[in-house]
């Protein structure tokens, strides 16, 4: 049992001495200190390597020839190469998930290009790349259907601590109304935003608040001026 859960640690284990390197090597290119390296290939005892921490691992042994995409398996994702004119001219519904056995394929959208008119499904061609997520690592994170689920990059910083510049979101779109309190994708004022939505029960109205208290809060919003586009089921980000 001991074995199957270090899987992972020794995968990566294996990884790096395919590259040549040392433990010290990986935790120098990385600027870890030593022990927060080692400890995924010594102590860590997850199904996953975290997501923000595979994709920084990944570019360090890529410069010694190690393939990424070896890499981010480990945390149960890999990027997708966005496709030639030829390629997407082929393809099918690039606004639907797509699927194979092991993978989900998820679009993936800037949400700074997004933010004028429109919605991720309505006035983008296509999405920006394809994001390919392990199917049961996602089914632990959410039961929407696979093409309910779009990947966006948050832009600024009004929803700090929570959410950072430049982190990813996993939006599910089938949720269109506000079912519960939580972080949600929104059309308010005309502007496409990630924000917290609480609701006011007496009166049904909402409050639509950033988590950053620099920002101003939206009181006693009406059904009727805010558009639920999905709520936030995860988040990723580098550290």
């Amino acid at each position: 049992m001991r074995m199957m859960r270090n899987l992972v640690s020794h995968k990566l284990k294996a990884l790096r001495q395919s590259a040549g390197l040392s433990i010290r090597a990986v935790s120098e290119a990385l600027g870890w200190s030593l022990s927060s390296y080692s400890h995924y290939e010594l102590r860590f005892n997850g199904e996953y390597l975290p997501v923000d921490k595979a994709h920084e691992i990944a570019s360090a042994l890529a410069k010694h020839g190690v393939d990424p995409a070896d890499v981010l398996a480990l945390a149960g994702i890999a990027p997708i190469a966005r496709p030639s004119t030829s390629d997407a001219s082929a393809s099918t519904d690039r606004d639907s998930c797509e699927q194979d056995d092991t993978a989900i394929h998820v679009p993936a959208y800037d949400l700074g290009l997004s933010a004028g008119p429109g919605t991720w499904c309505e006035n983008d061609p296509e999405p920006a790349w394809m994001e390919s997520f392990d199917r049961r690592w996602l089914r632990r994170i959410t039961s929407a259907q696979p093409n309910q689920l779009v990947l966006v990059l948050v832009s600024g910083d009004s929803m700090e601590p929570t959410l950072r510049d430049g982190d990813q979101i996993l939006v599910d779109r089938s949720v269109n109304a506000v079912s519960r309190d939580g972080v949600y994708a929104v059309r308010f004022n005309d502007n496409l935003l990630v924000k917290r939505i609480t609701v006011d029960i007496r009166s049904g109205h909402f409050t639509v608040a950033s988590d950053n208290t620099r920002y101003d809060s939206f009181h006693d919003v009406q059904s009727e001026e805010l558009r639920i586009i999905g709520i936030v089921v995860w988040a990723g980000r580098r550290m």
